[in-house]
Parts: C-alpha cells; sequence; structure tokens
C-alpha cells in the first residue's frame, strides 16, 4: 500500500518537505526533515533559514527557483522542475500573478 508521503514524493520528488537548516556553531548548512535537527558536523542545535529552500528533485540548496503548487515542491532548474512537470504543464499553470506557481528568489 501506498502512503500519502510515497504518492507525494513520486509526484514531486524525494526531498519533498526538506528543509535547509543552519548551524551557527560551526557556520554549515544542511538539510533536514527534522524540526530542530542537529548539525551533522559538530552536533550544534540548527536553525532553519528563511532564505533558502530544497530543491525537491535533486536536493540542492537553493536560494531561487521555481514554487510549484503554492509551495508544495520547489525546482532549482528547469532540467529538475521537467522531471515532474512538462513545460507544457508548466506554461499552463504558470502566471504573471500567480501566487501558486511561480519563480522567486528568497535571497535578501
Amino acid at each position: 500500500m501506498t502512503t500519502t508521503n510515497e504518492t507525494t514524493q513520486k509526484l514531486y520528488g524525494p526531498y519533498v518537505g526538506y528543509t535547509v537548516r543552519h548551524c551557527p556553531d560551526c557556520g554549515t548548512d544542511f538539510i533536514s526533515r527534522e524540526d530542530g535537527a542537529r548539525c551533522p558536523h559538530c552536533g550544534g542545535e540548527s536553525l532553519e533559514r528563511d532564505d533558502a529552500r530544497v530543491c525537491s528533485h535533486c536536493g540542492a540548496i537553493m536560494q531561487s527557483g521555481y514554487v510549484v503548487d503554492g509551495g508544495m515542491a520547489y525546482y532549482d532548474t528547469d532540467d529538475c522542475r521537467n522531471q515532474h512537470i512538462t513545460a507544457a504543464e508548466w506554461d499552463e499553470r504558470y502566471d504573471d500573478d500567480s501566487d501558486e506557481n511561480y519563480w522567486t528568489s528568497w535571497a535578501e
């Protein structure tokens, strides 16, 4: 039986639900699904970064990219996005005034 999480990952990519975390002790940035995850390098407490997202397809840390279905998925490149949404499907979904499907930058 397929779970909701497995269905979401098949639809959007294996890194759905991951966030970018930062360790103020050693300066490491890493991705995790767990709130309050400890740094894999020094074991320090980490903070979630508001200025970055995780590509749902490849797991890359990104500061700009595509937002799909209101944040259900994020993609850093056309290639990653096209693994889950064809260019034609994106053209149908995308709108300059869309609050569900768009390209943006989180960097301040």
